[in-house]
């Protein structure tokens, strides 16, 4: 299997510069990421963490990531506004490129058990700009009593979302990776 995997919807309609490279920082990475050989489970803002720099070199991307000061640097994306055009409902994504509406998230352990894809996905839907969703998720997680393939089923279950073509995304493309 090829690493990182990824999945790109909808099928007919080709993947973004952008994603592909994106897609690439995580195969430069694979060494401290690739979560079918970790021996410690990486919580999803290490492994933002490790591949930050590596985004912020992409043209026009934006990350969360740590300054020189070693302070959190977040992105505000609006969702609502009220009084004044002042934004009332913000979310925060991974990352985020302006010039075609790309929001980054970066999933770890939960992404299966607390359904994070999907709240990811909506969530992607909802904020201003949003034409193209990357989503990055373990091949592999060791929850201690359980092993799952979150990249697996997110896969099978987007799919069915586009494919059935009963939901209307207000979304160009989504692109899914296994790292």
């Amino acid at each position: 299997m090829k690493y990182p995997s990824w999945e790109h919807f909808p099928k007919n309609t080709a993947p973004e510069k952008i994603a592909k490279e994106i897609v690439e920082v995580f195969g430069a990475n694979s060494k401290k990421i690739d979560s079918r050989k970790a021996k410690k489970r990486l919580k999803s803002n290490e492994i933002l963490e490790i591949i930050s720099q590596d985004l912020l070199e992409i043209k026009d991307m934006q990350v969360e990531h740590r300054d020189e000061d070693g302070k959190l640097k977040k992105i505000e994306r609006p969702v609502l506004y009220g009084e004044g055009g002042k934004a009332r409902k913000s979310f925060q994504p991974d990352g985020y490129n302006d010039q075609i509406g790309l929001i980054l998230e970066v999933e770890a352990g939960m992404t299966i058990p607390n359904n994070m894809a999907y709240k990811d996905l909506i969530k992607a839907c909802l904020m201003e700009g949003t034409n193209h969703f990357v989503l990055a998720v373990p091949l592999h997680y060791d929850g201690g009593n359980t092993n799952s393939k979150p990249y697996e089923v997110v896969v099978r279950d987007f799919s069915a979302i586009f494919e059935s073509a009963r939901l209307q995304l207000p979304l160009q493309t989504v692109t899914i990776i296994g790292y």
